[in-house]
């Protein structure tokens, strides 16, 4: 059920571990990663046929991939010191989530269909 969770999250520990030596970051980030990808997962397995739609896929990309900073600013709130990637507000890491997880929604729902196309193609 929670395949692309699990995979995203130990994609995104491994990649940060081997690329840039900051594996305590990407330990710390992996839950919130965790967290939008699963949510992914239990809405494509809730209405999957939406979410293939480019709209739908952009519309639930980005509102998943908000969930990270809407996450870490719940967490700021119970902790005394100020988190650096929240200074400027919420809004702007809102926006900026939301955009990119739209986006690479597109993107991914695009590269899945070039994809099928071609298996159907080659048989």
């Amino acid at each position: 059920m929670a395949r692309a969770a699990t995979i995203a999250a130990l994609g995104y520990v491994g990649g940060t571990a081997a690329f840039s030596g900051l594996a305590q970051h990407g330990l710390l980030q992996a839950p919130l990663y965790a967290l939008s990808t699963l949510a992914v997962d239990l809405a494509w397995q809730a209405d999957g046929a939406r979410a293939r739609h480019l709209f739908g896929a952009a519309l639930l990309g980005g509102v998943a991939f908000m969930l990270k900073p809407l996450a870490l600013y719940a967490y700021s709130q119970g902790v005394t010191f100020e988190l650096t990637a929240l200074r400027a507000g919420l809004m702007l890491p809102l926006l900026t989530h939301f955009s990119f997880g739209a986006v690479g929604a597109v993107i991914g729902t695009l590269l899945a269909r070039a994809g099928s196309a071609a298996r159907r193609t080659h048989r």
